[in-house]
């Protein structure tokens, strides 16, 4: 049996915490102990499918050294030949994944090792429940809505600060898929055509460059990162302590890079849209929709979801249509409706900032999420149907 069973591919199953299913493409850990023999591993992507140019090299130098068995930590690499782009792609991987796993002993009846999986970090949206706006007797009341927010395109780097860790971002789940997205994103910013790849000119190169080390970047608060017209009106520097925690706890935001983050987790600025189509990896809304479903469907359970997302951000996650309702904005000009989306990005920021500060009873229905958005704006509301979520529209005046 042990001779028939040589060989165990990358499988991203529903335990990211354990080493197994997130490690290695090549050289697969495994719960079956050291073999006697090294198998023969080959990656079934062809060394292509990551650019020669794409330096990953340069983030890993000792990997282009003679080969040696290496461990970082308790995290034991493969041997590794000289290498080129693909391996050391692959190895990158394997590493910044390996940092949210550490390798224990454990014993059964038979005294077996194997590998325990760590301690999940405390998830900062699982119960849902934070501190009220006011701070007072309700402080540990559960909180009703659940605010998806689109990331901004421009985002505010960090002066200083550690690097990101995998495992103290919310949805620790999608650490596999976050590995995948970032190297390819590296892959794609160190090649000759990477402006055109990412859609951005010639005037955004020093972020396109930085999207090759932002392992070693340092992070912020999301809520710091990203910056631009919706999150000025939001305004969370400028709320109270009790009115950031409800933040924290209630906003998601759905990312290109990262699939989905809380509102607290520390990230590196980088430069990545839902609407561009990675090398190996194809569009990321699509790409990202059926690995969200499971996370983001579990987070948003129960609750009423306010979505505040553009639609190429929206494709990524559908929430269920009964308990959401997406956020449109017009205003009248010469008596016609008209969308414009800085006007748009605007007032979204600012109902989330009402629903955050505002006193008393958070909605918990699409009925109560309009009578509270009629507290500041005309607003009115379509009902939804089996298939598409309600309809907020709130409308300015010209």
């Amino acid at each position: 049996m042990r001779q028939a069973v040589c060989f165990l591919w990358h499988c991203p199953a529903g335990y990211p915490e354990w080493a197994l299913p997130t490690t290695l493409f090549c050289g697969a850990r495994t719960f079956l102990g050291p073999p006697k023999r090294h198998a023969a591993v080959q990656p079934t992507h062809p060394r292509s499918s990551l650019p020669a140019a794409m330096g990953i090299a340069a983030w890993v130098p000792e990997l282009t050294e003679n080969a040696r068995p290496r461990t970082h930590g308790s995290i034991p690499e493969v041997p590794v030949a000289p290498v080129g782009a693909w391996e050391a792609g692959r190895l990158y991987l394997q590493r910044c994944v390996a940092k949210g796993h550490r390798q224990d002993t454990l014993r059964s009846g038979s005294g077996r090792r194997g590998v325990a999986p760590i301690s999940r970090p405390v998830h900062r949206h699982a119960g849902r429940r934070g501190r009220g706006p006011d701070g007072g007797p309700n402080a540990d009341r559960l909180l009703g809505v659940l605010i998806l927010l689109p990331p901004s395109e421009g985002k505010r780097s960090a002066t200083a600060g550690d690097p990101f860790e995998f495992r103290e971002l919310s949805f620790p789940e999608l650490a596999g898929d976050r590995s995948l997205v970032l190297a390819a994103l590296a892959g794609a910013s160190a090649g000759p055509d990477a402006h055109a790849v990412l859609g951005v000119g010639e005037s955004l190169a020093a972020e396109v460059a930085r999207n090759r080390t932002l392992h070693a970047e340092p992070s912020a608060p999301a809520h710091d990162v990203y910056s631009g017209v919706l999150y000025e009106a939001l305004g969370y520097r400028g709320m109270t302590a009790a009115q950031q925690r409800a933040a924290d706890s209630a906003v998601v935001v759905v990312s290109a890079l990262w699939g989905a983050v809380g509102f607290a987790d520390r990230i590196p600025a980088y430069r990545l849209s839902m609407s561009v189509a990675l090398p190996g990896l194809g569009k990321l809304a699509p790409w990202w929709k059926p690995r969200l479903a499971g996370p983001l469907g579990e987070r948003a359970a129960g609750q009423l979801v306010v979505d505040c997302r553009s639609s190429t951000y929206a494709a990524a996650f559908a929430p269920d249509p009964a308990r959401t309702v997406s956020v449109n904005v017009f205003q009248v000009r010469d008596g016609v409706r008209k969308v414009v989306s800085h006007f748009a990005k605007h007032t979204r920021g600012e109902l989330a900032r009402h629903l955050l500060v505002r006193g008393g009873a958070q909605p918990e229905t699409p009925g109560e999420l309009l009578a509270a958005a009629r507290e500041k704006w005309t607003a009115e509301l379509e009902p939804g149907t089996a298939r598409k979520a309600h309809r907020l529209n709130i409308v300015l005046d010209g």
